[in-house]
């Protein structure tokens, strides 16, 4: 995934976006008292508020297909490993 990012010019670390995303609905949820209702879909269905727009970004954006900060695109050579 941080390959992902740094071909689109941004750092890996955006990465844990859709981890802290799963920590904070965690933590709300064992922190607020809800009522099993709320409590349930939020648990299930929260963490994909994160996920899924990561996923699409990386998905459906292309990359810079230059070198960038990070190097070259995936799939190409540097001219270092070259020789």
């Amino acid at each position: 995934m941080a390959s992902c990012f740094h071909d689109l010019g941004l750092t890996g670390w955006l990465g844990l976006i859709p981890f802290g995303g799963g920590v904070l609905v965690g933590l709300t949820t064992s922190l607020v008292p809800l009522p099993p209702e709320v409590a349930t879909p939020l648990v299930t269905f929260g963490p994909l508020a994160f996920t899924v727009p990561v996923i699409i970004c990386l998905g459906f954006i292309p990359g810079q297909g230059k070198m960038n900060r990070f190097g070259p695109p995936s799939g190409q050579e540097s001219p270092a490993e070259v020789f």
